[in-house]
């Protein structure tokens, strides 16, 4: 949401020095949805959410991302290597 990052990544995307993905911590991306009683503290992964939200949750941070910089985002880096099967189709 930071507008000098964004006005830094459209700089970057510009020259074709740098490519923006999404990255989400699961935990604090909307939409939010608790898992534990402390999620701040327990950081849960995002594959460990039901599959609808964590498809929401990627659906949102990946609109944000494409509005804010008017590029289609082309890759995912998913946090502490939290991957399964259940992502790729998100």
């Amino acid at each position: 949401m930071s507008d000098a990052f964004v006005e830094f990544g459209r700089d970057v995307l510009a020259r074709g020095a740098a490519e923006i993905g999404m990255h989400l911590h699961a935990w604090n991306s909307p939409p939010i949805w608790p898992l534990t009683s402390d999620d701040f503290h327990h950081q849960p992964y995002l594959i460990e959410y039901p599959d609808h939200v964590m498809e929401e949750k990627i659906e949102v941070l990946t609109r944000l991302l494409e509005e804010r910089f008017d590029e289609p985002m082309v890759s995912h880096r998913s946090g502490r290597w939290a991957f399964d099967g259940a992502t790729p189709p998100c």
